[in-house]
Protein backbone atom coordinates (compact mmCIF):
# COMPACT_ATOMS: atom_id res chain seq x y z
CA UNK A 1 0.00 0.00 0.00
CA UNK A 2 1.26 3.62 -0.80
CA UNK A 3 0.37 7.21 -0.09
CA UNK A 4 1.27 9.23 -2.71
CA UNK A 5 3.55 12.37 -2.49
CA UNK A 6 1.02 15.40 -1.81
CA UNK A 7 2.91 18.55 -4.26
CA UNK A 8 3.19 21.65 -2.67
CA UNK A 9 3.44 24.60 -4.67
CA UNK A 10 6.38 27.69 -3.59
CA UNK A 11 5.41 30.73 -4.38
CA UNK A 12 8.01 33.12 -5.55
CA UNK A 13 8.97 35.79 -3.04
CA UNK A 14 7.02 36.97 -0.20
CA UNK A 15 4.91 39.62 -2.67
CA UNK A 16 3.68 36.38 -5.02
CA UNK A 17 2.35 34.50 -1.80
CA UNK A 18 0.80 37.46 0.63
CA UNK A 19 -1.15 38.17 -2.97
CA UNK A 20 -2.76 34.94 -2.09
CA UNK A 21 -3.62 35.67 1.37
CA UNK A 22 -6.38 38.27 2.29
CA UNK A 23 -5.17 39.36 5.83
CA UNK A 24 -2.40 38.76 8.13
CA UNK A 25 -4.35 36.52 10.62
CA UNK A 26 -4.99 34.22 7.19
CA UNK A 27 -1.70 34.50 6.81
CA UNK A 28 -0.64 33.49 10.41
CA UNK A 29 -2.90 30.38 10.45
CA UNK A 30 -1.72 29.52 6.85
CA UNK A 31 2.12 29.48 7.89
CA UNK A 32 1.34 27.66 11.13
CA UNK A 33 -1.07 24.77 8.99
CA UNK A 34 1.96 24.37 6.49
CA UNK A 35 4.70 23.36 8.87
CA UNK A 36 2.69 21.41 10.68
CA UNK A 37 2.05 19.48 7.36
CA UNK A 38 5.67 20.10 6.42
CA UNK A 39 6.06 17.98 9.92
CA UNK A 40 3.50 15.14 8.75
CA UNK A 41 5.49 14.71 5.86
CA UNK A 42 9.11 14.09 7.91
CA UNK A 43 7.76 11.87 10.46
CA UNK A 44 4.14 11.05 9.58
CA UNK A 45 3.12 11.67 13.37
CA UNK A 46 -0.85 12.12 13.15
CA UNK A 47 -0.77 14.93 15.82
CA UNK A 48 1.08 17.18 13.21
CA UNK A 49 -1.26 16.32 10.68
CA UNK A 50 -4.49 17.26 13.08
CA UNK A 51 -2.54 20.45 14.19
CA UNK A 52 -2.58 21.24 10.05
CA UNK A 53 -6.05 20.28 9.83
CA UNK A 54 -7.16 22.70 12.64
CA UNK A 55 -5.37 25.58 11.78
CA UNK A 56 -6.50 25.17 7.86
CA UNK A 57 -10.09 24.22 8.63
CA UNK A 58 -10.24 27.80 11.11
CA UNK A 59 -8.07 30.05 7.87
CA UNK A 60 -10.60 28.55 5.12
CA UNK A 61 -13.37 29.19 7.62
CA UNK A 62 -12.43 32.63 8.52
CA UNK A 63 -10.96 33.48 5.01
CA UNK A 64 -13.45 31.79 2.46
CA UNK A 65 -11.87 33.31 -0.42
CA UNK A 66 -8.17 32.32 0.21
CA UNK A 67 -7.18 29.95 -1.97
CA UNK A 68 -3.81 29.04 -0.98
CA UNK A 69 -4.77 27.91 2.65
CA UNK A 70 -7.96 26.11 0.52
CA UNK A 71 -5.40 24.27 -1.72
CA UNK A 72 -3.10 22.69 1.53
CA UNK A 73 -6.73 22.09 3.53
CA UNK A 74 -7.48 19.72 0.56
CA UNK A 75 -4.52 18.32 0.60
CA UNK A 76 -4.12 17.78 4.49
CA UNK A 77 -7.95 15.84 4.31
CA UNK A 78 -6.55 13.52 1.51
CA UNK A 79 -3.96 12.34 4.34
CA UNK A 80 -6.91 11.83 6.73
CA UNK A 81 -8.06 8.53 5.54
CA UNK A 82 -10.91 7.50 3.15
CA UNK A 83 -13.74 9.33 5.46
CA UNK A 84 -12.04 13.24 4.48
CA UNK A 85 -11.24 12.49 0.82
CA UNK A 86 -14.42 13.94 -0.30
CA UNK A 87 -14.21 16.80 1.56
CA UNK A 88 -10.75 16.97 0.39
CA UNK A 89 -12.32 16.74 -3.24
CA UNK A 90 -14.44 19.48 -2.66
CA UNK A 91 -11.68 21.97 -1.49
CA UNK A 92 -9.46 21.01 -4.03
CA UNK A 93 -11.87 20.86 -6.95
CA UNK A 94 -12.81 24.90 -5.97
CA UNK A 95 -9.40 26.03 -5.84
CA UNK A 96 -9.41 24.47 -9.99
CA UNK A 97 -12.44 26.49 -10.48
CA UNK A 98 -11.34 29.77 -9.35
CA UNK A 99 -7.13 29.96 -9.29
CA UNK A 100 -5.28 31.26 -11.42
CA UNK A 101 -1.83 28.99 -12.95
CA UNK A 102 -0.24 29.67 -9.83
CA UNK A 103 -2.52 27.03 -7.78
CA UNK A 104 -4.39 25.39 -11.00
CA UNK A 105 -1.72 22.63 -11.53
CA UNK A 106 -0.76 21.76 -8.36
CA UNK A 107 -4.66 21.75 -7.31
CA UNK A 108 -4.68 19.41 -10.18
CA UNK A 109 -2.18 16.98 -9.35
CA UNK A 110 -3.30 16.77 -5.72
CA UNK A 111 -6.32 16.06 -6.60
CA UNK A 112 -5.46 13.06 -8.85
CA UNK A 113 -3.48 11.94 -5.88
CA UNK A 114 -6.48 12.54 -3.58
CA UNK A 115 -8.31 10.56 -5.87
CA UNK A 116 -5.67 7.99 -5.98
CA UNK A 117 -5.88 7.57 -1.72
CA UNK A 118 -9.54 6.19 -2.23
CA UNK A 119 -8.19 2.76 -3.62
CA UNK A 120 -11.77 3.24 -5.68
CA UNK A 121 -11.39 1.93 -9.83
CA UNK A 122 -14.28 3.85 -10.75
CA UNK A 123 -11.73 7.23 -9.75
CA UNK A 124 -8.81 5.74 -11.66
CA UNK A 125 -10.11 7.06 -15.00
CA UNK A 126 -10.47 11.28 -13.49
CA UNK A 127 -7.01 10.59 -11.75
CA UNK A 128 -5.04 9.18 -14.84
CA UNK A 129 -6.92 12.04 -16.70
CA UNK A 130 -5.82 14.73 -14.49
CA UNK A 131 -2.09 13.75 -14.50
CA UNK A 132 -1.66 13.52 -18.51
CA UNK A 133 -3.47 17.24 -18.24
CA UNK A 134 -0.10 18.07 -16.21
CA UNK A 135 2.50 16.16 -18.38
CA UNK A 136 1.27 17.24 -21.69
CA UNK A 137 1.53 20.90 -20.36
CA UNK A 138 5.16 20.56 -18.61
CA UNK A 139 6.92 17.29 -19.24
CA UNK A 140 9.38 18.54 -22.27
CA UNK A 141 8.37 17.67 -25.60
CA UNK A 142 11.39 15.69 -25.65
CA UNK A 143 10.65 13.80 -22.84
CA UNK A 144 7.48 13.36 -24.07
CA UNK A 145 8.25 11.67 -27.43
CA UNK A 146 11.12 9.48 -25.58
CA UNK A 147 8.20 8.43 -23.19
CA UNK A 148 5.62 7.53 -26.19
CA UNK A 149 8.14 6.28 -28.07
CA UNK A 150 9.67 3.95 -24.75
CA UNK A 151 13.14 5.21 -25.78
CA UNK A 152 15.40 4.99 -22.72
CA UNK A 153 19.12 5.90 -24.64
CA UNK A 154 21.53 8.08 -23.74
CA UNK A 155 20.35 10.71 -25.48
CA UNK A 156 17.30 10.74 -23.91
CA UNK A 157 19.14 10.60 -20.29
CA UNK A 158 21.03 13.75 -21.68
CA UNK A 159 17.95 15.91 -22.19
CA UNK A 160 16.13 15.08 -19.13
CA UNK A 161 20.04 16.09 -17.16
CA UNK A 162 20.34 18.84 -19.56
CA UNK A 163 16.88 20.03 -18.89
CA UNK A 164 16.68 19.55 -15.13
CA UNK A 165 20.62 21.53 -14.89
CA UNK A 166 19.14 24.68 -16.66
CA UNK A 167 15.66 24.89 -16.00
CA UNK A 168 14.61 26.97 -18.95
CA UNK A 169 13.93 27.70 -21.38
CA UNK A 170 11.54 24.53 -22.35
CA UNK A 171 10.02 24.82 -18.59
CA UNK A 172 10.63 28.02 -17.01
CA UNK A 173 10.43 27.24 -12.95
CA UNK A 174 11.69 23.79 -11.24
CA UNK A 175 8.73 23.84 -9.36
CA UNK A 176 7.23 22.34 -12.97
CA UNK A 177 9.50 19.97 -13.79
CA UNK A 178 9.00 18.63 -9.99
CA UNK A 179 5.24 18.76 -10.34
CA UNK A 180 6.05 17.08 -13.78
CA UNK A 181 7.90 14.47 -12.76
CA UNK A 182 5.56 13.36 -9.46
CA UNK A 183 2.74 13.66 -11.53
CA UNK A 184 4.58 10.92 -14.11
CA UNK A 185 5.42 8.77 -10.77
CA UNK A 186 2.10 9.15 -9.73
CA UNK A 187 0.69 7.80 -12.64
CA UNK A 188 3.03 4.61 -12.90
CA UNK A 189 2.47 3.94 -9.36
CA UNK A 190 -1.41 3.21 -10.67
CA UNK A 191 -0.36 1.37 -12.99
CA UNK A 192 1.18 -1.12 -10.78
CA UNK A 193 -0.61 -0.74 -8.02
CA UNK A 194 -3.66 -2.27 -9.83
CA UNK A 195 -1.32 -5.28 -10.97
CA UNK A 196 -0.81 -6.14 -6.95
CA UNK A 197 -3.83 -4.76 -5.68
CA UNK A 198 -7.02 -5.03 -7.47
CA UNK A 199 -8.89 -8.14 -6.60
CA UNK A 200 -10.61 -8.68 -9.96
CA UNK A 201 -7.98 -6.96 -12.32
CA UNK A 202 -5.08 -7.65 -10.59
CA UNK A 203 -2.39 -10.76 -11.20
CA UNK A 204 -3.80 -12.85 -7.91
CA UNK A 205 -7.20 -12.37 -9.30
CA UNK A 206 -7.12 -13.24 -13.09
CA UNK A 207 -4.85 -16.05 -12.60
CA UNK A 208 -6.92 -17.86 -9.53
CA UNK A 209 -10.09 -16.75 -11.67
CA UNK A 210 -9.34 -19.28 -13.80
CA UNK A 211 -10.41 -23.02 -12.63
CA UNK A 212 -9.63 -24.61 -15.92
CA UNK A 213 -5.64 -25.54 -16.12
CA UNK A 214 -4.72 -24.97 -19.59
CA UNK A 215 -6.85 -21.61 -19.62
CA UNK A 216 -4.64 -20.76 -16.06
CA UNK A 217 -1.47 -21.55 -17.92
CA UNK A 218 -3.01 -18.93 -20.57
CA UNK A 219 -3.73 -16.23 -18.18
CA UNK A 220 -0.19 -16.54 -16.66
CA UNK A 221 1.07 -15.95 -19.95
CA UNK A 222 -1.02 -12.47 -20.27
CA UNK A 223 -0.62 -11.29 -16.37
CA UNK A 224 3.15 -11.82 -17.61
CA UNK A 225 2.97 -9.82 -20.57
CA UNK A 226 1.10 -7.21 -18.86
CA UNK A 227 4.05 -7.26 -16.39
CA UNK A 228 6.99 -6.89 -18.92
CA UNK A 229 4.82 -3.49 -20.43
CA UNK A 230 4.94 -2.15 -16.67
CA UNK A 231 8.66 -2.55 -16.83
CA UNK A 232 9.07 -1.21 -19.74
CA UNK A 233 7.01 1.83 -19.00
CA UNK A 234 9.07 1.95 -15.51
CA UNK A 235 12.40 1.84 -17.07
CA UNK A 236 11.67 5.32 -19.16
CA UNK A 237 11.79 6.48 -15.64
CA UNK A 238 15.57 5.28 -15.05
CA UNK A 239 16.98 8.49 -17.27
CA UNK A 240 14.82 10.23 -15.11
CA UNK A 241 16.16 8.80 -11.71
CA UNK A 242 20.04 9.26 -12.75
CA UNK A 243 19.08 12.86 -13.60
CA UNK A 244 17.25 14.10 -10.06
CA UNK A 245 20.60 12.50 -8.41
CA UNK A 246 22.64 14.23 -10.76
CA UNK A 247 20.89 17.82 -10.21
CA UNK A 248 20.19 17.14 -7.00
CA UNK A 249 16.92 19.06 -7.42
CA UNK A 250 14.69 19.65 -4.47
CA UNK A 251 12.19 17.76 -4.01
CA UNK A 252 13.93 14.78 -6.37
CA UNK A 253 14.12 12.70 -2.98
CA UNK A 254 10.72 12.27 -2.89
CA UNK A 255 10.31 11.09 -7.01
CA UNK A 256 13.09 8.57 -6.70
CA UNK A 257 11.63 7.37 -3.32
CA UNK A 258 8.49 6.78 -5.68
CA UNK A 259 10.17 5.22 -8.79
CA UNK A 260 12.06 2.42 -6.58
CA UNK A 261 8.59 2.13 -4.64
CA UNK A 262 7.00 1.88 -8.05
CA UNK A 263 9.52 -1.33 -9.36
CA UNK A 264 9.22 -2.92 -5.85
CA UNK A 265 5.78 -3.11 -7.09
CA UNK A 266 6.02 -4.43 -10.22
CA UNK A 267 8.49 -7.23 -8.80
CA UNK A 268 5.90 -7.90 -6.43
CA UNK A 269 3.29 -8.57 -9.27
CA UNK A 270 5.86 -10.71 -11.10
CA UNK A 271 6.42 -12.93 -7.00
CA UNK A 272 2.70 -13.28 -6.91
CA UNK A 273 2.25 -14.36 -10.16
CA UNK A 274 5.05 -17.01 -9.45
CA UNK A 275 3.39 -17.78 -6.42
CA UNK A 276 -0.11 -18.97 -7.78
CA UNK A 277 1.23 -20.59 -10.67
CA UNK A 278 3.07 -22.89 -8.81
CA UNK A 279 6.55 -21.91 -9.86
CA UNK A 280 9.94 -20.82 -7.68
CA UNK A 281 11.38 -17.04 -8.05
CA UNK A 282 13.52 -14.71 -6.76
CA UNK A 283 10.92 -11.44 -7.62
CA UNK A 284 10.28 -11.32 -3.84
CA UNK A 285 13.73 -10.64 -2.90
CA UNK A 286 13.98 -8.10 -5.63
CA UNK A 287 10.90 -6.76 -4.53
CA UNK A 288 12.34 -6.06 -0.86
CA UNK A 289 15.88 -4.72 -2.66
CA UNK A 290 13.86 -1.89 -4.24
CA UNK A 291 11.92 -1.18 -1.24
CA UNK A 292 15.01 -0.93 0.69
CA UNK A 293 16.45 1.67 -1.74
CA UNK A 294 13.43 3.87 -1.63
CA UNK A 295 13.82 3.61 2.11
CA UNK A 296 17.87 4.42 1.93
CA UNK A 297 16.78 7.63 -0.29
CA UNK A 298 13.77 8.60 1.94
CA UNK A 299 13.88 7.26 5.25
CA UNK A 300 11.54 5.69 7.70
CA UNK A 301 8.77 6.45 4.41
CA UNK A 302 6.06 4.55 5.72
CA UNK A 303 4.82 3.24 2.22
CA UNK A 304 7.77 1.59 1.44
CA UNK A 305 7.98 -0.24 5.20
CA UNK A 306 4.22 -1.06 4.83
CA UNK A 307 5.42 -2.43 1.69
CA UNK A 308 8.28 -4.17 2.82
CA UNK A 309 6.38 -5.99 5.75
CA UNK A 310 3.35 -6.84 3.51
CA UNK A 311 5.94 -8.97 1.65
CA UNK A 312 7.66 -10.25 4.14
CA UNK A 313 4.29 -11.84 5.52
CA UNK A 314 2.82 -12.52 2.13
CA UNK A 315 5.24 -13.93 -0.02
CA UNK A 316 8.60 -15.04 2.37
CA UNK A 317 7.06 -16.10 5.34
CA UNK A 318 8.53 -13.89 7.54
CA UNK A 319 5.69 -12.84 9.44
CA UNK A 320 7.83 -11.83 12.85
CA UNK A 321 9.44 -9.23 10.69
CA UNK A 322 6.37 -7.84 9.62
CA UNK A 323 4.88 -7.84 12.56
CA UNK A 324 7.79 -5.96 13.53
CA UNK A 325 7.18 -3.13 11.20
CA UNK A 326 4.38 -2.60 11.71
CA UNK A 327 4.88 -2.18 15.55
CA UNK A 328 7.84 0.49 14.65
CA UNK A 329 5.34 1.94 12.16
CA UNK A 330 2.87 2.34 15.00
CA UNK A 331 5.27 3.25 17.73
CA UNK A 332 7.06 5.87 15.86
CA UNK A 333 4.15 7.43 13.97
CA UNK A 334 1.18 7.27 16.11
CA UNK A 335 -2.00 6.37 15.02
CA UNK A 336 -1.52 5.13 11.57
CA UNK A 337 -4.81 3.48 10.81
CA UNK A 338 -2.97 1.01 8.20
CA UNK A 339 -0.45 -0.46 10.59
CA UNK A 340 -2.97 -1.10 13.03
CA UNK A 341 -5.14 -2.52 10.63
CA UNK A 342 -2.35 -5.08 9.11
CA UNK A 343 -0.87 -5.69 12.85
CA UNK A 344 -4.39 -6.30 13.51
CA UNK A 345 -4.79 -8.95 10.89
CA UNK A 346 -1.78 -10.48 11.23
CA UNK A 347 -2.20 -10.82 15.01
CA UNK A 348 -5.62 -12.71 14.00
CA UNK A 349 -4.65 -15.19 11.32
CA UNK A 350 -1.07 -15.70 12.02
CA UNK A 351 0.20 -15.60 15.73
CA UNK A 352 -3.68 -16.26 16.83
CA UNK A 353 -3.55 -13.56 19.68
CA UNK A 354 -7.80 -12.70 19.27
CA UNK A 355 -7.40 -10.10 21.51
CA UNK A 356 -4.17 -8.06 20.86
CA UNK A 357 -5.66 -8.18 17.26
CA UNK A 358 -9.16 -6.89 18.30
CA UNK A 359 -7.42 -3.59 20.00
CA UNK A 360 -5.41 -2.93 16.85
CA UNK A 361 -8.71 -3.83 14.50
CA UNK A 362 -11.05 -1.37 16.80
CA UNK A 363 -8.20 1.39 15.92
CA UNK A 364 -8.06 0.87 12.25
CA UNK A 365 -12.01 0.16 11.97
CA UNK A 366 -13.63 3.75 11.65
CA UNK A 367 -10.68 4.32 9.01
CA UNK A 368 -10.81 0.99 7.04
CA UNK A 369 -13.77 -0.82 5.89
CA UNK A 370 -12.16 -4.24 5.19
CA UNK A 371 -10.27 -3.51 9.22
CA UNK A 372 -14.07 -3.46 10.00
CA UNK A 373 -14.96 -6.91 8.61
CA UNK A 374 -12.08 -8.57 10.04
CA UNK A 375 -13.36 -6.99 13.60
CA UNK A 376 -16.65 -8.25 12.96
CA UNK A 377 -15.08 -11.94 12.22
CA UNK A 378 -13.15 -11.80 15.35
CA UNK A 379 -14.70 -14.51 17.80
CA UNK A 380 -16.72 -12.77 21.27
CA UNK A 381 -14.29 -11.22 23.96
CA UNK A 382 -13.96 -13.24 26.81
CA UNK A 383 -14.67 -10.67 28.83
Amino acid sequence: MSRPHFYSPRPRGTLEGRLLLSEPESFRLFIEGVNALAAFERTGLASSLREADLCLSECVRRYPNDLLPRLYLGIAKSLGGLEEVSESESHLRRVIEAGGDTLLWPATYNLAAALVQTYDPAKRPEATSLLESILNRFLPRAARWARRAHRNDSLVKSIVVLVLRVQRPIIRRSDSIELALQAWALQQYIMVHVLVYDRTDGVKGKVLGEQDPTKRKEEVTRQQARIDEAARQLSLFDAVAHALRVSKMPGGESIIADYHNNRGHCEWASAILAKVSGSSDSHALSALAEFDTALSVKPGWEPALANKALVSSELLGDPKTARDIWESLILGQGETHYAHYRLGQLLATVFGDVEAAREHLTKAAPFIPEARKELDSLPPSDG
